[in-house]
């Protein structure tokens, strides 16, 4: 029997503030983010396996603060500057037989070069950069082969894992050419 205590909560948020301190610039600041959870309560035991009982919870939101300068170089070359950095997380909770959890705080920049060479051809070249700490917290049963045995042992006779944290780091290059017909 599945119970609901709670019908799921969320929530949505954002601001913008735009100032144009000269011709030439545009800044750009912004604060947005987003937060959905869902609990429900399992009373009774399962009968294939009497451990998976008590609170489901699944819960996800982010929150990001984010900084762009765009500016004409000349009347030919632009440049865009952004930068970001917030957090990330994510919960999935059974009772207490399974808990996963990421927590993250994404750092991004962004640096992009658009020079006109025509009124029909123009060269974009920039780069990104994504960066930041993950943190993995996983407390459950371990994974097993499936093969021989279809019956499958319960999740609460499994041994228990948890692990671990690490820094994400990727970065690209680009260079394109767009053009388009006279």
């Amino acid at each position: 029997t599945l119970t609901l205590t709670a019908a799921p909560v969320y929530y949505d948020y954002q601001s913008v503030f735009t100032w144009k301190p000269t011709a030439r610039d545009r800044i750009r600041l912004q604060v947005y983010g987003s937060s959905d959870r869902f609990e429900a309560v399992l009373p009774a035991p399962n009968d294939g396996d009497p451990a998976v009982r008590g609170n489901l919870d699944l819960s996800t939101q982010f929150h990001r603060f984010q900084a762009s300068w765009k500016r004409a170089l000349t009347d030919d070359v632009d440049q865009s500057l952004e930068f970001s950095v917030g957090s990330t997380n994510f919960r999935f909770t059974l009772g207490d037989l399974l808990h996963f959890e990421i927590d993250a705080i994404p750092i991004n920049g962004r640096a992009e070069w658009t020079m006109r060479l025509s009124p029909n051809v123009r060269v974009i070249a920039g780069i990104d950069i994504q960066s930041g700490p993950v943190d993995i917290d996983f407390l459950g049963p371990a994974p097993q082969q499936q093969d021989g045995n279809p019956d499958g042992t319960p999740l609460s006779s499994r041994a228990q894992l948890t692990f671990w944290q690490f820094m994400l780091v990727f970065s690209a290059m680009k260079c394109q050419v767009p053009m388009s017909k006279p």
